[in-house]
């Protein structure tokens, strides 16, 4: 009897980690991202690059149509806006924190695809919905996220995100070049400023 309680007790560990590792440690991919503009109505796209670290860590560069680079550790977070033209000053500016929805979303998926108390789970074919409980939602500053998958759901595989903000903007992220296993070092995430830069805190 106690071989098979603790059997059970494996098993059941087992698939409490598999929910939970859900997030890799750090991930690395290429994405564009689509969202419609609040005063033209056009679909608007960007390219660029994004880089995680769990906990609170990101690089997100948008590297076409406008270079921007946002970078954030559990310190500080940077926003740099490059010269329009060679010769003249980029700026940037310095915050303590952040309170980027996206960084939050993605430190907040280390609960795993589950019921808990940050959001609520569907799950069908290769879409994963969450929708998130009223405080969280006002913490993260997202009401809910669809992810669409491959041919599998895990986030090696995810090709689509889409977050819904409470003022009802919707953003699609299609990822590509997904690489779980990348080697971040801690000054990946902090920003060295450029010469003749403006700088406001």
């Amino acid at each position: 009897m106690k071989k098979l309680l603790f059997l059970i007790s494996l098993l059941l560990s087992a698939a409490t980690f598999a929910a939970d590792s859900f997030l890799p440690l750090s991930f690395e991919a290429q994405f564009t991202q689509i969202y419609i503009s609040a005063k033209s109505g056009a679909e608007k796209k960007s390219t660029g690059v994004l880089q995680y670290k769990y906990p609170g860590r990101i690089y997100f560069e948008v590297k076409e149509p406008d270079q921007v680079l946002f970078i954030s550790n559990l310190e500080r977070s940077w926003y740099y806006t490059p010269p329009p033209i060679p010769g003249e000053s980029g700026e940037v500016t310095i915050s303590k924190s952040t309170d980027n929805p996206l960084l939050k979303f993605l430190d907040s998926l280390k609960s795993g695809l589950k019921n808990g108390k940050l959001y609520n789970v569907v799950e069908e074919k290769n879409k994963v919905q969450l929708t998130f409980h009223e405080q969280p939602r006002k913490d993260i500053g997202i009401n809910q996220a669809q992810m669409f998958f491959g041919k599998a759901i895990n986030f090696s595989d995810l090709q689509e995100l889409l977050l819904v903000y409470p003022s009802g903007k919707r953003v699609t992220f299609k990822l590509t070049k997904i690489n779980t296993k990348p080697a971040f070092k801690d000054e990946s995430f902090v920003f060295k400023i450029p010469e003749n830069t403006r700088i406001s805190r």
